[in-house]
């Protein structure tokens, strides 16, 4: 039976900094992205196997942990990370129900280093009492004027789909390529989706390419760039986590799925 915990201690190590402090709930994503909605959450692997999970579990107000102190919650992920995915969020959002006939690939501004620590440190917020793989993604996180871990490679692309999915310490890799297995971290939620993953060692390959912050790593954390969005090439709704042909996917505890629970009760008119 598999067994993912969502309610920290009220007091133990914060999953950022590493510090022993009283712990507060992280919405992952922010709720100024994702909105507070009634879920019902599973682990992945039984949202995608043939049977109906019966190891699913309801949260009246979105998916979160209680993982993080303070001063990561509200001072460095809510006060200086957390607008810049949020506006980004919004601008997508605006994209995907524009009623104008955009081009294939447009483009937003925004912050992407800025981007790029909010969504690392929502990640990093999935599970109780979890460690951070290096101490490079510690001091990224706490530090803005820190350079980017040169073993990330952070991926996004559009997900105009309801189902919210996070994806912690899990692993894929490609049965015959003579690489070693790369971890991987997937934080999906309409409007994007993004991946984490490490040591360069799995690139993905085939009809899905997506594309990723490796051009803003030398931008300063205030620097302002371009994203491009692609509107048209948009993979389809269980991928990575869903693998097909050669690639294999070796998840853990902490890859969980939440699916907005259906609306009950009788609609009142006005």
């Amino acid at each position: 039976m598999r067994n993912f915990e969502t309610r920290g201690p009220a007091r133990g190590k914060c999953n950022i900094c590493g510090e022993t402090e009283a712990l507060t709930v992280d919405h992952t994503p922010p709720k100024g992205y994702a909105p507070a909605l009634p879920v019902r959450i599973a682990h992945l692997a039984e949202r995608l196997g043939s049977t109906a999970s019966q190891l699913s579990r309801k949260s009246p107000d979105g998916l979160k942990y209680r993982s993080l102190c303070q001063r990561c919650n509200s001072e460095v992920l809510g006060t200086q990370y957390d607008p810049t995915l949020i506006r980004l969020a919004k601008d997508v959002t605006c994209l995907l129900e524009s009623e104008l006939l955009l081009p294939g690939v447009t483009s937003v501004v925004t912050k992407p280093q800025r981007l790029a620590r909010s969504v690392l440190g929502h990640m990093a917020a999935q599970g109780v009492a979890r460690e951070l793989p290096d101490e490079a993604l510690r001091s990224y996180l706490m530090d803005p004027f820190a350079i980017p871990p040169g073993n990330i490679r952070l991926h996004y692309w559009v997900y105009p789909h309801a189902q919210r999915l996070l994806m912690r310490d899990a692993v894929i890799t490609v049965l015959g390529s003579g690489n070693t297995p790369s971890t991987i971290w997937l934080m999906k939620c309409f409007p994007l989706a993004f991946a984490a993953t490490w040591e360069e060692t799995y690139r993905f390959e085939g009809m899905y390419q997506p594309r990723n912050f490796d051009p803003y790593l030398d931008l300063e954390v205030d620097d302002a760039a371009e994203l491009p969005i692609d509107l048209t090439h948009v993979p389809h709704r269980a991928w990575p986590e869903h693998p097909q042909g050669s690639t294999v996917l070796l998840l853990g505890d902490q890859a969980v799925t939440a699916t907005v629970s259906p609306f009950r009760g009788r609609m009142l008119r006005t």
